[in-house]
């Protein structure tokens, strides 16, 4: 599975690559666009960073996703977790989720934002970390978080369907309703 997802994330870096320095919708990105990069290796240039944006994205949403998880079920008597209805289930995977993808937002925006910038051709030539340090120094710690209110609605109604996807498949396999510790 982790070999079918590197693999495919490899091929589709440079889709991924257009779809950030070019405005729109990711299909919207044509062939013809990748004719103006010079070579290969810089339609792949969002390679190497994308870990920068991808690893504190999947923490945030997961880890979070399992905290509020813990903390609303804590928060609730045995008999009352017992008996939950449907309804009040599903405030809690949603409301888990749109807290998750809120963490997952803010998290990540530091390095997407560095990535679109590297994506657009701006910064030094050199190293994707050398690139990324002088980008982040010359963006200034504001910039670095600009844009990130739409950000935060997109990534907050994705994660938390996926945090209905998730709750379902946990009740499906009958594992805890939180992974973090025991709330028996």
């Amino acid at each position: 599975m982790r070999l079918a997802w590197s693999l495919a994330s490899r091929a589709l870096c440079a889709k991924a690559a257009c779809a950030i320095s070019t405005p729109g919708s990711f299909p919207s990105c044509s062939s013809k666009h990748f004719s103006y990069r010079p070579s290969f290796s810089t339609s792949y240039s969002y390679t190497s960073p994308s870990p920068f944006r991808q690893i504190p994205y999947a923490i945030g949403q997961f880890t979070v996703n399992e905290l509020c998880h813990e903390v609303a079920f804590r928060s609730m008597s045995k008999e009352r977790r017992a008996n939950l209805s449907p309804t009040a289930n599903f405030s809690v995977l949603l409301g888990s989720g749109v807290i998750a993808g809120f963490a997952a937002a803010i998290l990540s925006q530091p390095a997407d934002t560095l990535l679109s910038q590297i994506n657009k051709g701006h910064g030094p030539s050199g190293s994707i970390l050398y690139r990324l340090g002088v980008l982040a120094k010359q963006t200034g710690f504001r910039g670095l978080f600009a844009g990130l209110g739409p950000r935060m609605v997109m990534t907050a109604g994705l994660v938390s369907g996926q945090s209905l996807i998730y709750g379902g498949i946990k009740h499906g396999a009958r594992l805890p309703k939180s992974l973090l510790g025991c709330i028996c």
